[in-house]
């Protein structure tokens, strides 16, 4: 099997070009260091444990030239929406675009029909190609669930696909002639790595997810660098129910910078209107909260899903949260096999009907160990890439400093109906000024770089 290294040798004028530019990246400081998660020891983390910068660059350089070379190249049919489904103008031209080319993005925020979109372009793609040569994916696997609901194909995760062990991917070719990725803001610049060289070199790639939602937790800004680098179809029409309804204007107001106005209702009143943007300060009767709402709205307590931004926030707030029922949500904090031998990843919530017995999870079952935490609460990075009917976010009195933009965008776009901002108010408006700076990539320098080699 050829390393990076061994593929930067192969064409020497491109490895001299990225050597040249990842100079620049071991003279950026510590922007460029970001702790490396434990599964992902191997040939692109530093035996400290850290990403080193020119590794980094490696993954972005040689996924850069992956996607340069598929966008350089021909396809073989293109497909176009003919008008005859349920889609909008706006969802139908974005259809058309990303059926048309070799690589593209399809983005936008709750609301907007990315899912009814998503199912149109599969059916126009399926004209042309067999179910076994479409391949869809995504980073988590609640994400591939519900991809697999909205399109009745068969999804995976990415891990899954390519057969990770904990150690390393298994898996070295992908027979596929398209592959749709959901939920494209998760990944990192070593997974998007990882993937691309797996696909023949003739498949169409499609990114889907929101390019406004918080980067990955590894390296790299992969989402947002590909809306600036490849055809890109954006939705911003909201499609729901009601299109002025709650949630989406409030993640409207929030990507504007602009404090989203809470509804003038109590949590009560939801019984009779059942969708609302709600912001209560203070901090007592959080759970209580969480509690009302499960009975007003008939969900259960253990399907509802709560945020905080900080870890031990949630601790408190699991901890402290009543049992009702023998259904509890645990979320596994530790990449490792389940007993049937299929990979379960960090951040992967199931449910358990016992106190220390078997957790459920959608790629398979474990005893419950030290590994597993109530997941009543989760931080809003677990919470990426899954969605619930309703929920808490809670907002400590600390750390403003970390609350911003696009983590609160993340939290509130969460839910479907509504969404009860509980805490310190005050911080929640300063986080909505906040912008969080912007990581240092190079994957878009990398694709137009790559493209001026060739000329």
């Amino acid at each position: 099997m050829r390393t990076k290294n061994d593929m930067l040798a192969s064409d020497s004028d491109d490895s001299a070009d990225a050597d040249n530019l990842l100079a620049r990246l071991n003279r950026s400081g510590d922007t460029w260091t970001s702790k490396a998660p434990a599964s992902m020891s191997g040939d692109i983390v530093a035996s400290d444990g850290l990403y080193s910068h020119r590794d980094i660059g490696l993954s972005e350089y040689l996924a850069g030239r992956w996607l340069r070379d598929r966008m350089a190249r021909e396809l073989d049919w293109e497909g176009e929406y003919d008008g005859s489904g349920t889609l909008t103008e706006s969802q139908g031209h974005a259809a058309t675009l990303v059926c048309s080319q070799p690589v593209s993005v399809l983005t936008g925020g709750p609301g907007t029909g990315k899912t009814t979109t998503l199912r149109t372009v599969v059916e126009i793609l399926s004209h042309r190609y067999a179910p076994g040569e479409i391949l869809l994916c995504a980073p988590t696997g609640a994400a591939a669930k519900r991809m697999a609901m909205s399109t009745g194909r068969f999804a995976s995760t990415i891990h899954r696909l390519l057969g990770f062990t904990g150690e390393a991917f298994t898996v070295f070719r992908l027979p596929c002639e398209v592959c749709i990725i959901d939920e494209s803001s998760m990944l990192d610049a070593n997974l998007l790595y990882a993937l691309l060289s797996r696909l023949p070199e003739t498949c169409r790639v499609i990114f889907v997810g929101d390019a406004d939602q918080l980067p990955s937790v590894g390296p790299g800004n992969v989402l947002q660098d590909l809306v600036e680098s490849v055809p890109t179809a954006r939705l911003t029409e909201l499609m729901r129910s009601d299109p002025d309804g709650p949630i989406g204007m409030a993640c409207n107001d929030i990507l504007q910078g602009i404090t989203p106005e809470s509804w003038s209702g109590t949590v009560k009143d939801l019984r009779h209107d059942p969708r609302g943007f709600i912001m209560r300060p203070g901090h007592e009767q959080v759970n209580e909260t969480v509690q009302q709402m499960s009975q007003l709205l008939g969900v259960p307590i253990y399907s509802i899903r709560n945020m905080c931004p900080f870890n031990d926030e949630c601790n408190i707030l699991n901890e402290s949260m009543p049992k009702i029922g023998i259904k509890v949500p645990i979320v596994n904090r530790k990449n490792r096999k389940g007993r049937s031998g299929q990979f379960t990843m960090n951040g992967e919530v199931g449910f358990s009907y016992s106190v220390n017995g078997i957790v459920r999870f959608d790629s398979d079952t474990m005893w419950r160990d030290q590994y597993m935490h109530l997941a009543y609460w989760t931080t809003v990075h677990v919470m990426q890439g899954n969605e619930s009917v309703c929920g808490v976010v809670y907002i400590p009195d600390r750390g403003e400093k970390f609350l911003t933009r696009r983590l609160l965008y993340t939290a509130v776009s969460r839910y479907k109906q509504v969404c009860v901002v509980k805490g310190s108010i005050e911080n929640f408006c300063a986080g909505v000024f906040r912008q969080e700076s912007r990581r240092v990539t190079l994957l878009p320098e990398f694709i137009k770089r790559s493209r001026a080699i060739e000329v």
